[in-house]
């Protein structure tokens, strides 16, 4: 008995002081250390509000008020019809086949200082497994989509975004010409397609009918990948632009010149990608004439994302459609609340409990 408790105590003992660093404190120690790094760092918070890395770049100014490769852009007398196109994709419920979204789109045309918009939806869409059997009747994407989408918001609404939205392109496109045509994010190859009019197609008509495709990203990983290149926006007052050469080596299914711009003192940077025959510098001079830029966002491209919201009291009324079709909603608790109870709380709302006392 005597010899199994000094054993335990020999073992206990090795646990309590060991004589080398252990795995997890050495990841432990490595974390610690790896915030001696944030000395003279400028930070933004990430939380799931979206924050503008803008302060980032206006904390580089340096004494240098001109770079040879930073391009002014100018208004020219030159004008072209300007058409943006944007859609928002949110989900009502799920059952235990799949999930149940709402879509909508909308195309806005700014021609002669007048804007015009159509709107598509709000349409219902069940995803299931054998929705997107059909949906690959007409559509070409990875087969990781058909195991996902069912389960997983990110993968449904991607789905049905790019194909809405490379429907409409398509359709502007082969009804429009001489125009520039503005998307919500970058000109990379899309993984989801239509087999009759793939996007390769899309940009040969595109370019025979004389117009240019430009992508606009509020956010991009180029930011941070050539944050060299975004500093030197600081520099120089907008509306100004810079070219990203470097963006081949972090993507090889690119179609177009992209650029970093700045359009306005009271805008935030953006990534443009532009698809065209003409000069890339002309295009960026084309759309800061054409279009609006209030905020240093294309009004066309603002107005199309503002027209697509599906706001609450369409999402309430969306879900009260969805009885005409013999199904049932039943009450469910929010698991946070299940699990934590009166801990499940904001900040906010400790407060508010701390002053009420």
């Amino acid at each position: 008995m005597n010899k199994m408790n000094t054993t335990t105590l020999k073992t206990l003992r090795h646990y309590i002081q060991p004589e080398q660093e252990s795995d997890l404190e050495e990841v432990i120690r490595i974390f610690k250390e790896s915030l001696l790094l944030l000395a003279n760092e400028t930070l933004i918070p990430r939380t799931s509000y979206r924050y503008t890395i803008r302060p980032l770049i206006t904390d580089c100014h340096t004494e240098c008020l001109e770079d040879n490769s930073v391009i002014r852009i100018k208004r020219s007398k030159t004008t072209k019809p300007v058409i943006g196109i944007d859609s928002t994709c949110i989900t009502l419920a799920e059952s235990k086949k799949g999930l149940v979204l709402a879509i909508r789109a909308s195309i806005v045309i700014l021609n002669s200082k007048h804007f015009f918009i159509k709107r598509v939806g709000p349409a219902i869409v069940y995803v299931t497994e054998e929705t997107i059997n059909w949906l690959s009747e007409q559509l070409s994407f990875p087969k990781i989509y058909l195991r996902m989408a069912p389960v997983d918001p990110r993968y449904a609404k991607k789905l049905l975004m790019e194909s809405l939205e490379l429907i409409m392109l398509h359709e502007t496109v082969s009804f429009y010409d001489n125009c520039i045509i503005l998307r919500d994010g970058s000109l990379r190859e899309p993984e989801i397609q239509y087999k009759k009019f793939p996007f390769r197609k899309i940009v040969r008509n595109a370019l025979r009918r004389d117009n240019i495709i430009i992508g606009i990203s509020k956010r991009s990983n180029l930011f941070k990948w050539c944050f060299s290149y975004l500093s030197k926006l600081s520099r120089v007052p907008p509306p100004v632009a810079i070219a990203i050469p470097d963006a081949t080596r972090y993507f090889d299914d690119l179609w177009g010149d992209v650029y970093f711009a700045l359009f306005d003192n009271r805008g935030i940077p953006l990534r443009v990608d532009i698809l065209s025959i003409l000069e890339p510098e002309y295009c960026l001079n084309l759309l800061y004439s054409s279009d609006l830029f209030r905020t240093g966002y294309p009004e066309t491209l603002r107005r199309a994302h503002i027209y697509s919201k599906i706001v609450s009291s369409e999402r309430l009324s969306l879900q009260l459609s969805l009885a005409k079709y013999c199904l049932r909603f039943v009450h469910c608790e929010r698991e946070r609340e299940l699990l934590f109870g009166a801990f499940n709380k904001t900040t906010g709302d400790w407060n508010k409990i701390e002053t009420s006392k």
